[in-house]
C-alpha cells in the first residue's frame, strides 16, 4: 500500500530545538537511543533521535511508572515529547499516558482510530483536547520521518483490538526495530506475507503470550535483540513456548521483569546496552 501521508517531524520539534537540553552537558538527545520501560504488566517504549526528538510508544498501565522513568531518563528541564503513538486502546498500553499528557508537552498523538468506551480512554481524550494536542489517525503505509530516521506503519487493523494494534518498523542510525503491540499469529501471518519485517531489534508481541511470536514470524524478523515487556501477571507471560522460540533465534533476550528498564544506544550502526 502506498503511503497516505507522511508526518514530518520538523514543526513539531521547534520547542525541542530551543530547549536547554541541546546545549547542556550529557549525551541524552545527541545520539540514537531506545528505551523499553519497566512498567509492570504493560508496554511503553521511547525512541530518542539525535536532536532530542522523542517518540513515545504507549505508556503502560496507570501506575506512575512511565512518568517516573521518563523523568529519570531525560534532563530535569526537558518536558517535551514530539510524538506519542498509542498502539491500541488497552489500559496496559495507554493508562500511563494520563500522567504523561499532564506532565509533558506533547507535539502530537497518533493511533489507529479504534478507541475504547472505558472511562480511562475518555479521560485521556479529554486531557488531550484540553492540552490542545493534535490527534491523528494513521493506517498501514503511513510513515513518520525525521532526517534519516523513519517509522513506517506496517499494520494498524485486525479482527480485534489486539490483532489490530499498530505494528511499526523504525529505521535509523544503521539499525532497525520492530514494535508490535499485542498482535497475535493472524496479524503475524499477514506481516510475513507482506515482507519488510526483518529487524535488528524486536519488541516481542503481547508480553510473551504463547499465541504470539510464532516460529515463522521470528524467522522472518531475524532479530539480534528481543525484548519482552512484562510484569507480575496471571497469564503465565512470558510462556515457555515463546522463550524457547526466541532461544532458537539466538537473539539476545531482555525482560523488563528481570532486567528492569532496557536502554539501548546506537553508535556507528552498532547496538550497545547502556548500563549505569
Amino acid at each position: 500500500m502506498k503511503p497516505r501521508f507522511k508526518i514530518i517531524l520538523i514543526c513539531l520539534i521547534i520547542l525541542d530545538l530551543l530547549a536547554w537540553s541541546n546545549i547542556v552537558f550529557g549525551t541524552f538527545g545527541k545520539r540514537l537511543e531506545m528505551y523499553f520501560f519497566d512498567v509492570g504488566q504493560g508496554d511503553s517504549e521511547m525512541i530518542v533521535m539525535p536532536g532530542n526528538v522523542k517518540i513515545l510508544i504507549d505508556g503502560g498501565p496507570d501506575n506512575g511508572k512511565v512518568v517516573s522513568q521518563l523523568d529519570d531518563s531525560a534532563s530535569w528541564h526537558d518536558r517535551y515529547i514530539d510524538l506519542v503513538m498509542i498502539s491500541h486502546a488497552e489500559l496496559d498500553h495507554f493508562g500511563g499516558l494520563l500522567d504523561v499528557v499532564q506532565r509533558y508537552e506533547i507535539g502530537m498523538i497518533i493511533y489507529n482510530g479504534n478507541g475504547s468506551d472505558s472511562e480511562s480512554f475518555k479521560e485521556l481524550a479529554q486531557r488531550a483536547k484540553e492540552q490542545k494536542i493534535p490527534v491523528i489517525v494513521v493506517a498501514e503505509g503511513d510513515s513518520i520521518e525525521y532526517l534519516d530516521n523513519k517509522m513506517k506503519i506496517l499494520s494498524a487493523q485486525g479482527k480485534n483490538r489486539n490483532e489490530g494494534a499498530i505494528v511499526a518498523k523504525f529505521t535509523g542510525g544503521g539499525v532497525s526495530a520492530l514494535f508490535t503491540g499485542d498482535i497475535g499469529r493472524e496479524t503475524e501471518k499477514e506481516l510475513i506475507k507482506d515482507g519488510d519485517i526483518k529487524a535488528d531489534i524486536i519488541k516481542i508481541p503481547h508480553h510473551g503470550s504463547k499465541f504470539s511470536a510464532t516460529e515463522e514470524f521470528l524467522k522472518s524478523v531475524q532479530p539480534k535483540i528481543a525484548i519482552i515487556e512484562v510484569g507480575k501477571n496471571s497469564y503465565g507471560h512470558p510462556t515457555k513456548e515463546v522463550l524457547e522460540r526466541i532461544k532458537k533465534t539466538k537473539a539476545r533476550l531482555f525482560r523488563t521483569d528481570t532486567d528492569g528498564m532496557v536502554r539501548l544506544v546506537v553508535e556507528n550502526g552498532t547496538i550497545k546496552q547502556y548500563e549505569d
